[in-house]
């Protein structure tokens, strides 16, 4: 150990020791827990690697659920978008239409089964009303759930639904004159 003067608050000299990094006691600074400086396990171990943001998640689900004048469907359908941004970053806003893309074809089958494709549809309105999305990938999206939601459809009835632009065009035909 070796001490060495330096100025302190008020300019006076005040002796510092100063240890070796042997010496010292370290932390973690993630978790504040003390480092065993004599264990190479613990060394080889960094608590910076570990990122558990599960809570802030949860928290945000928490302070959503907490909005009185928003439905529970777009509260369904925040969290879930939320929770793919959170893992899916996007960085520039060219990325946003790319992310719609694969957000549609991961959680398609869970917005059908939530009811959440008209919420979805307003979602991609907001994104265009800021020009982050062209009309292109608003019909992409749609295409990509409406898909899911024909998949979910036959599955439950166990025959393929009916195509619902052949069933205008039929009612449209039959109202003619």
């Amino acid at each position: 150990c070796a001490k060495q003067k330096v100025k302190g608050k008020k300019g006076a000299r005040v002796a510092v020791e100063k240890k070796s990094l042997a010496q010292r006691q370290l932390f973690r600074s993630q978790t504040c827990l003390p480092i065993d400086v004599n264990d190479q396990m613990d060394m080889d171990y960094d608590s910076d690697d570990d990122v558990d943001d599960e809570w802030q998640l949860a928290q945000a689900e928490g302070l959503m659920d907490e909005f009185e004048d928003v439905t529970v469907k777009e509260k369904a359908f925040m969290k879930l978008w939320n929770r793919f941004v959170h893992r899916h970053a996007i960085l520039a806003d060219f990325q946003v239409s790319v992310a719609c893309t694969t957000f549609a074809k991961h959680f398609g089958l869970e917005l059908c089964r939530q009811g959440l494709r008209d919420e979805l549809l307003f979602h991609m309105f907001a994104l265009w009303d800021f020009n982050l999305v062209d009309q292109s990938h608003i019909r992409t999206c749609l295409g990509i759930v409406d898909k899911c939601a024909q998949e979910v459809a036959q599955s439950s009835t166990g025959k393929p639904p009916a195509s619902t632009s052949t069933s205008h065009a039929t009612s449209a035909s039959s109202a003619a004159p």
